[in-house]
C-alpha cells in the first residue's frame, strides 16, 4: 500500500508545479505603493513591478499588497481601482503566459457572502485592455487558477511588445480593504505562470509612421520646412536598409543635413526607431506626388511613405511686414497707414482681411475688415490703407492677411494700444501768444495774449490776471488784470504793448494791458489771482496755466515751445494731431477751438504761419466733437401723423467722415432695461446727417426721405430712450455706460435715464425732439426761414433738457450738409437782426451796424 501512496504524492507535486515568469512573496510588506517581484525569469527584460491605478491607493495591511479603494460597483475597464503589472521579453526572447494564481486577505465585510468578484484584463499597448474570461465571485481567499494558454495574443510575445495585466475587484462594501496576501514567509501571494523561449527565426520587419506626408502649398523654386517620419525596424538580418525618392522631394538622416534622393542605413545605424527628414522643392506649379521607397534588412515587406505637395506659381508681394500704430485714444480713429500690394501669376482674386479694431480700405474713405482685389486690379501695384480704431483701453495685436488661392498668403502684423481719452480741460487755457506786434515785418501793431475756455460754462475772470517775464526772468512778473468773463467754447483777447511798426489793429480786445512781450522767447502765466508772481517758474495754486515759448524759457509745462518771430505766434492745438495747416484758415480744424492740454507746451502748441487773434465774440467749435443723435420721432404712423415711420437721425458736427461700421442705434422704453438694436453701416460725412428708418404704423401720409439704414424698432411717441454706440452688442440696464456709448438721449417726461439734468420735452405724433444748433436755438430759429435753418444740429452740453427743442418733424438723410461749407471762406453776420424802433416819416434814422 505504501508504493501507490508515494506515486499519488509524486503525481500531486508534478501537477501543482508550474513554470513561473514572476512571483511575489508579500510577507513583511505593509502599506507599500509598489512591490517588486520576489522571483522573475531571467528571460524577462526587467524584473516586473506590481503597481496601482489611481483609485487603488495603498492602505495598511500586514503581509499584503492592499487597498481600500476597491469598490462594490462591478467590473469595468473604465474603473481606476486596479492592480497592474507589465512583462517584456528580453532581447531575442519571447514569452508565453499560461496561468495566474493569487491569494487574498481583506476585511470580512468586503468578502462576505456572496463574496468578492474578481477579473483580470490584458493589454499589448498599455492603453487598450481586454477582459480575460468571465468575472468570478467567491468568498474563498484563494483564487482559482486562471488559464491564459488559450489566449493567442499572450503566446510567443517578442521583445518589441509589452504585456500588461490588470486585476479588478468588486466586493460587498465600498470601503473595505482587499488585496494580495502571503500569510507566512515563503508563501506566494501572486504568481504569473509561463515560459520564455529563444526568438529564433523572428521575421525581419520595416514600417513607418506616418505613412504619408502632405507639404501643402509651396512657392515654386523655394524649399519647404522639414517634415519627418519614423522608420521602425525589428529582427533585421544585418544588411543595409535603402531609402529612395524622386525630385521635387528629398530626404536626409539629420535635420539641417544634406538632402538627396537616396539614403542608406547600415546595420549599425538602424536603431529600431530612426527619424527621417523630408523636404519639398517644387519647380513647377500644380499638385506634385511622390514617395519614399524603403527596402533591405531582410524585410519581406518594403514600406513606402507617400508624398504630396502643391507648387505655387503666383506671388503676392507687400513692401512692409508690419504696421505699428502706437497709442490711439479709445473711441477714435487713427490716421491710416499704408502698404503697397502687388502680385504676379495670379489665378484668383486677392482677399485682404483683418480683425477689429483694425480695418482696411482701398480708398482711405470706406473701411471694413475685408476687401478684395481682382486680377485685373492688381495688374498694377495698389495702396492698401489700414486704420486702428480701438474701442477699449489696452494693447491690440492682429494681422492683415493677403490671400489668393494658388499664390499663398502674405501677412502684415499690426499692433496698437488703445488709451484712455484725455480729460477735456476744465480750466481756461492760454491759447495763443504773440510778441512781435509793431516790430519790423509784423502784421499786427500790438503784442497779444489769447485765452480759450474749452468748458461748457462761462468763467468769470474778475480778479484774475495774465503775467509775463522774460525767458530767464527770476524776479517779479509784470501783469495785466482781467475783468469780465470768457464764454463757453469762447476766446478772450488781451491786447499788450504796441510797437512802431505793423499795419493792422487787433480785433477789439476784451482787456487792454501794457505788457511788452519778447518777439522770440519768454514766459506767460494765467493766474486766478491779481497778485504778482515771483521766481523763474512759479507753481502755486494760483497758476491756472503756464506757457514757456522759445527754447531758452526757464518756466514751462513739460518743455517749452519752439521760438517765434515777428510774423509768427504759438497757438494751442485743437487735437493731438493738429498742425499749423489744419488750424489755419481753410484747414480741417479752423473752427475746432484750441483746447488741447497735456501739460506739455512743446506737444500742445504749434508755430503759426500767420497770428490769429480772437476775442470773446468767437465761439469754437459750435458743435460737439463726435457724432450725435440729432432728432428722434416716435409718432410715425400714429393718428394725425404726417410720416408713416418712426425714425432716428444722426448728425456729424466734426470736420472728418466717421465710419459707422459695427456701430448701432438702440432703443428702450422710458423705464426699460432691455435694448433693441439697429446695426449701422457705411459712413457719415462731415457736417452731414444719417437717417435711420424704424417701424411703420397704420397711419401717416408721407414716406420718409430715402433712409441710410432701415430698422424695425417700434418706438413710443411720447417718451423713451435712445443711445448711439460704437458696438452692435445689445446694451443692458436702465442707463448703459462706458466708452462704447457715443451719445444718449432720454426723451419725454417719464424717461428715467438721460444726460444732464433731465430728459427732453415730450415729442408727439406731429413733433419730434431736435438737437439745437447753438445754446440759444429755439423752434423758431431752427424752422424754415429761421436764422439757424441751415446751421446743423451739433450743440451738445451733455444735458438733454438744454440741448433739444420740440418742433415739426424734419427728417434729413445723408444728402444734406449743414452748414453747406466746412472749410471756408465764410460770410458771418453779427448780429442777425437790426431793430430801428420808431422813426418819423421822411427822416433818416441813426445808422446801425452789423
Amino acid at each position: 500500500m505504501k508504493r501507490p501512496l508515494l506515486l499519488i504524492l509524486l503525481l500531486f507535486v508534478v501537477i501543482n508545479t508550474k513554470a513561473q515568469l514572476a512571483s511575489w512573496d508579500f510577507f513583511g510588506q505593509n502599506g507599500v505603493t509598489t512591490s517588486t517581484a520576489t522571483t522573475s525569469d531571467p528571460g524577462l527584460a526587467t524584473v516586473p513591478i506590481l503597481s496601482r491605478g489611481a483609485g487603488a491607493a495603498s492602505s495598511p495591511g500586514a503581509n499584503s499588497f492592499r487597498t481600500v479603494g476597491f469598490q462594490n460597483n462591478g467590473i469595468a475597464l473604465t474603473n481606476t481601482d486596479y492592480f497592474q503589472v507589465s512583462l517584456t521579453a528580453a532581447a531575442a526572447k519571447k514569452i508565453s503566459l499560461t496561468t495566474i494564481d493569487a491569494k487574498f486577505a481583506g476585511t470580512a465585510t468586503y468578502y462576505a457572502t456572496p463574496g468578492v468578484t474578481s477579473q483580470f484584463a490584458y493589454s499589448l499597448d498599455g492603453t487598450n485592455f481586454t477582459l480575460i474570461g468571465s468575472p468570478t465571485t467567491a468568498t474563498s481567499l484563494t483564487l482559482a487558477t486562471i488559464s491564459l494558454s488559450g489566449i493567442s495574443a499572450l503566446q510567443n510575445v517578442d521583445e518589441n511588445t509589452t504585456v500588461t495585466l490588470r486585476y479588478y475587484a468588486s466586493g460587498q462594501t465600498g470601503t473595505g480593504g482587499w488585496g494580495f496576501n502571503s500569510a507566512s514567509a515563503g508563501t506566494i501571494g501572486f504568481a504569473i505562470g509561463g515560459t520564455v523561449t529563444n526568438n529564433v527565426g523572428a521575421t525581419p520587419t520595416l514600417s513607418t509612421t506616418p505613412t504619408s506626408i502632405d507639404f501643402g502649398t509651396q512657392q515654386v523654386n523655394t524649399t519647404s520646412a522639414e517634415n519627418t517620419f519614423v522608420l521602425s525596424s525589428a529582427n533585421l538580418n544585418g544588411s543595409n536598409v535603402n531609402l529612395t525618392t524622386t525630385a521635387p522631394f528629398a530626404i536626409s538622416k539629420t535635420s539641417g543635413g544634406t538632402f538627396g534622393t537616396a539614403l542608406t542605413y547600415t546595420a549599425a545605424e538602424i536603431t529600431g526607431s530612426n527619424t527621417v527628414y523630408a523636404k519639398f522643392t517644387p519647380t513647377s506649379a500644380g499638385t506634385l506626388n511622390g514617395s519614399v521607397n524603403i527596402s533591405g534588412g531582410g524585410s519581406a515587406v518594403s514600406p513606402t511613405v507617400s508624398l504630396t505637395g502643391i507648387g505655387q506659381a503666383g506671388v503676392i508681394t507687400t513692401d512692409k511686414t508690419s504696421l505699428i500704430f502706437g497709442n490711439q485714444v479709445s473711441g477714435t480713429n487713427s490716421t491710416a497707414q499704408t502698404y503697397n500690394l502687388s502680385a504676379t501669376g495670379l489665378t484668383n482674386d486677392v482677399n485682404v482681411t483683418t480683425t477689429a479694431p483694425f480695418a482696411v480700405s482701398k480708398d482711405n474713405i470706406t473701411f471694413s475688415t475685408a476687401i478684395s482685389y481682382t486680377i485685373a486690379e492688381l495688374a498694377t501695384s495698389k495702396t492698401v490703407y489700414v486704420r486702428f480704431s480701438p474701442t477699449a483701453v489696452g494693447a491690440f495685436t492682429e494681422d492683415v492677411l493677403n490671400v489668393s488661392t494658388g499664390a499663398g498668403t502674405k501677412t502684415i502684423s499690426l499692433t496698437g494700444t488703445g488709451t484712455t481719452p484725455p480729460a477735456v480741460p476744465t480750466h481756461v487755457v492760454i491759447s495763443e501768444v504773440y510778441g512781435g506786434g509793431g516790430n519790423t515785418g509784423a502784421i499786427y501793431k500790438n503784442d497779444f495774449i489769447e485765452l480759450y475756455n474749452p468748458g461748457s460754462t462761462a468763467v468769470n475772470l474778475a480778479g484774475w490776471s495774465v503775467q509775463y517775464t522774460s525767458a530767464a526772468g527770476t524776479g517779479t512778473w509784470a501783469k495785466t488784470d482781467l475783468t469780465g468773463s470768457i464764454p463757453a467754447k469762447g476766446f478772450f483777447l488781451i491786447q499788450a504793448l504796441a510797437g512802431a511798426g505793423g499795419t493792422t489793429n487787433l480785433p477789439t480786445p476784451d482787456v487792454i494791458g501794457t505788457l511788452a512781450l519778447s518777439g522770440t522767447t519768454g514766459k506767460v502765466i494765467l493766474s486766478n489771482s491779481n497778485v504778482a508772481l515771483t521766481g523763474a517758474n512759479p507753481s502755486s495754486a494760483a497758476v491756472v496755466d503756464k506757457v514757456g515759448f522759445g527754447p531758452t524759457a526757464t518756466g514751462f509745462e513739460g518743455a517749452p515751445t519752439p521760438v517765434i518771430s515777428n510774423t509768427t505766434s504759438i497757438e494751442r492745438k485743437a487735437s493731438a494731431t493738429s498742425t499749423a495747416a489744419s488750424l489755419a484758415v481753410g484747414g480741417a480744424e479752423e473752427f475746432e477751438g484750441n483746447g488741447r492740454d497735456t501739460d506739455n507746451n512743446l506737444a500742445d502748441f504749434v508755430v503759426t504761419t500767420v497770428p490769429n487773434p480772437q476775442n470773446s465774440s468767437v465761439i469754437e467749435p459750435t458743435g460737439a466733437n463726435h457724432v450725435v443723435i440729432s432728432e428722434i420721432y416716435g409718432g410715425g404712423g400714429n393718428s394725425g401723423s404726417v410720416y408713416k415711420n418712426d425714425y432716428i437721425e444722426l448728425y456729424n458736427p466734426t470736420s472728418v467722415a466717421v465710419d459707422l461700421t459695427n456701430w448701432s442705434v438702440q432703443y428702450a422704453s422710458a423705464t426699460g432695461t432691455s435694448w433693441q438694436v439697429t446695426a449701422l453701416s457705411g459712413s457719415i460725412a462731415p457736417k452731414s446727417f444719417y437717417l435711420i428708418q424704424q417701424a411703420a404704423g397704420s397711419g401717416g401720409t408721407t414716406n420718409l426721405p430715402t433712409p441710410d439704414k432701415a430698422g424695425n424698432i417700434a418706438m413710443a411717441g411720447a417718451a423713451g430712450k435712445v443711445l448711439l454706440a460704437n458696438v452692435v452688442a445689445a446694451q443692458s440696464g436702465m442707463k448703459p455706460t462706458g466708452s462704447q456709448i457715443i451719445d444718449f438721449v432720454g426723451f419725454g417726461a417719464t424717461a428715467n435715464a438721460f444726460e444732464g439734468s433731465g430728459p427732453t420735452t415730450a415729442p408727439s405724433n406731429t413733433n419730434s425732439v431736435e438737437r439745437k444748433a447753438s445754446a440759444t436755438s429755439d423752434a423758431t430759429s431752427m424752422s424754415v426761414g429761421g436764422t439757424e435753418e441751415f446751421s446743423g444740429n451739433g450743440y451738445d452740453s451733455d444735458d438733454n433738457t438744454a440741448d433739444f427743442v420740440s418742433r415739426i418733424a424734419t427728417p434729413q438723410n445723408s444728402t444734406f450738409t449743414e452748414p453747406a461749407s466746412t472749410s471756408g471762406p465764410f460770410l458771418v453776420v453779427t448780429p442777425k437782426n437790426l431793430a430801428f424802433s420808431n422813426q418819423a416819416i421822411n427822416t433818416v434814422s441813426t445808422a446801425k451796424t452789423y
